[in-house]
C-alpha cells in the first residue's frame, strides 16, 4: 500500500470515532500504526479514543508515545491535560492546559494580547500591576472567574478584561477588581504602560486549584456566580420586554 494511504486510515478512524463505532476506530487506528509506526497523530487521536472508553491508562499510555515521538505536538499536550485533570492530577494537567495557546495549535481560540508586557508565571505581585484577559467565551470566563479572590491575597492591583456582558457582575462580584471591556483588537494599548503582567484567566488555575479542596471551593463560587448572572439576564430580558 502507498504511504501516503495511511492518512485514509487516520481519517477514517476519526469518521469511526464521531459515529460512535469504537472497536472499528481503534482497529483502523491500530492499521495505521502498523503502515507507519511514527504516526504522531493517530497515536494521539487513539488517545482520545481510549479516554472516551474510560480506558484512562491506555490513553496515557497513547498521549507518551505521542510526545516522545514529536515533544512539540500541541494535541497531545492538550488532549492529555483533559485527561489528567478528569482523573484528579491538577498540577500536571493544568500545566499541560498551557497549550491551549500555542502557536502550533492549529485550532486555538486562545490568543495572549500583543503587548509588550511579561506574561505572569507566579512571581511576586505585591504593587504591582496585571491584566487578567478573557479566553474563548463567557462560559470559561465565569469558570475561572473565582481564581480571582486567590489573586486578591498577592496584593496586586488588579485589572480584569471581560465580555461586555459580564461587566457589571464582575464588576459587582469583584469589588477589588477594576473590570474594564476586553479589546477587540487584543492589544489593550490604553493601559499597556501601567501594567508589569499579563496572565490569561485560563492560566490561574494552574496556581490557586492545585488540589481538590481549591476545587471544590472553586465550584461553589463558580455556581454562585453563574446564579447572579443568570438572575442579571433575566433582568435585562425583563427591562427589554
Amino acid at each position: 500500500m502507498r504511504p501516503d494511504y495511511v492518512e485514509v486510515f487516520l481519517n477514517l478512524g476519526d469518521l469511526f470515532l464521531e459515529q460512535n463505532r469504537y472497536q472499528d476506530a481503534e482497529n483502523t487506528y491500530k492499521s495505521a500504526i502498523k503502515l507507519r509506526p511514527d504516526f504522531v497523530q493517530v497515536y494521539s487521536n487513539l488517545g482520545n479514543l481510549f479516554k472516551q472508553q474510560k480506558r484512562y491508562q491506555a490513553a496515557e499510555d497513547c498521549y507518551l508515545i505521542a510526545l516522545e515521538l514529536s515533544p512539540d505536538y500541541v494535541d497531545a499536550h492538550f488532549n492529555r491535560s483533559m485527561l489528567l485533570l478528569s482523573q484528579g492530577y491538577f498540577q500536571k494537567g493544568w500545566e499541560e492546559y498551557e497549550s491551549r495557546f500555542h502557536v502550533n495549535n492549529e485550532n486555538r481560540q486562545t490568543f495572549p494580547p500583543e503587548i509588550r508586557v511579561p506574561l505572569w508565571q507566579g512571581e511576586s505581585l505585591s504593587g504591582r500591576c496585571i491584566l487578567i484577559w478573557p479566553e474563548q467565551g463567557v462560559g470559561d470566563e465565569i469558570m475561572f472567574a473565582s481564581c480571582l479572590y486567590d489573586l486578591k491575597n498577592s496584593k496586586a492591583q488588579i485589572i480584569l478584561a471581560c465580555d461586555i456582558r459580564l461587566r457589571d457582575l464582575f464588576s459587582r462580584s469583584f469589588p477589588f477588581v477594576k473590570v474594564v471591556d476586553k479589546d477587540p483588537l487584543n492589544r489593550y494599548q490604553k493601559i499597556e504602560s501601567s501594567l508589569d503582567y499579563h496572565c490569561g484567566i485560563g492560566s490561574l488555575p494552574k496556581f490557586f486549584r492545585n488540589n481538590l479542596n481549591t476545587i471544590i471551593q472553586s465550584v461553589k463560587q463558580c455556581i454562585l456566580i453563574k446564579r447572579f448572572y443568570q438572575i442579571f439576564c433575566d433582568i435585562k430580558l425583563n427591562c427589554i420586554q
